[in-house]
C-alpha cells in the first residue's frame, strides 16, 4: 500500500470502528460516522485524489462502495469489511 492509502484507510477506519446501530443502513450509518468529513481527515492527500485510492482500497478488500436505490444517493461511499476489521484486530488496533 502506498502512504496515501495508508492514510486514507486508517482515516476511515477510525470512522467505522464500530457496527451500525439497529434499524440504521449502511449509508445512513456512514453519513453519520462523518463520510463527508473524510477530505478533512487526510490533509496529505489532495482531495480530487480520493476517489482513486478509495477504489484502490476497495479493489484490495479493505473497503466497499454501497450499492441500491437510495432517495439522492450517485455512489461514491464505502464502508469498511469484514476482512479490514479482522485485519486491525489481528495488528491490535
Amino acid at each position: 500500500m502506498t502512504p496515501r492509502e495508508i492514510e486514507v484507510a486508517q482515516a476511515v477506519y477510525r470512522q467505522q470502528n464500530d457496527e451500525p446501530q439497529f434499524g440504521e443502513n449502511e449509508l445512513q450509518w456512514a453519513w453519520r460516522k462523518g463520510w463527508n468529513q473524510l477530505s478533512d481527515m487526510c490533509p496529505l492527500v489532495p482531495k480530487e485524489d480520493i476517489p482513486y485510492v478509495l477504489q484502490r482500497l476497495e479493489r484490495s478488500g479493505l473497503l466497499h462502495e454501497i450499492t441500491g436505490s437510495y432517495v439522492d444517493y450517485k455512489g461514491g461511499v464505502y464502508t469498511v469489511t469484514k476482512v479490514f476489521r479482522k485485519l486491525m484486530g489481528y495488528l491490535g488496533l
